[in-house]
């Protein structure tokens, strides 16, 4: 049986978790006074730095490999 997701449409899958988790990141802390928040705001941040990263090394995987990105 065969996995139905190459690495690019995983690649893409943590592209949409990047930009989930920076919006909520920018969301949350902008109105940080007025709210009790229980997510630390260093996690979330490592969080979203961390599948930023990963979307960019699975970009250049994508082009070392195929020579484009499309």
């Amino acid at each position: 049986m065969m996995f139905p997701l190459d690495a690019w449409d995983l690649t893409i899958l943590v592209a949409a978790f990047a930009l989930i988790l920076l919006a909520t990141y920018e969301l949350l802390f902008s109105y940080s006074d007025n709210l009790t928040i229980l997510i630390s705001e260093k996690r979330l941040r490592y969080a979203t730095a961390t599948f930023s990263i990963f979307f960019i090394i699975g970009v250049i995987y994508r082009i070392s490999t195929t020579g484009s990105v499309v």
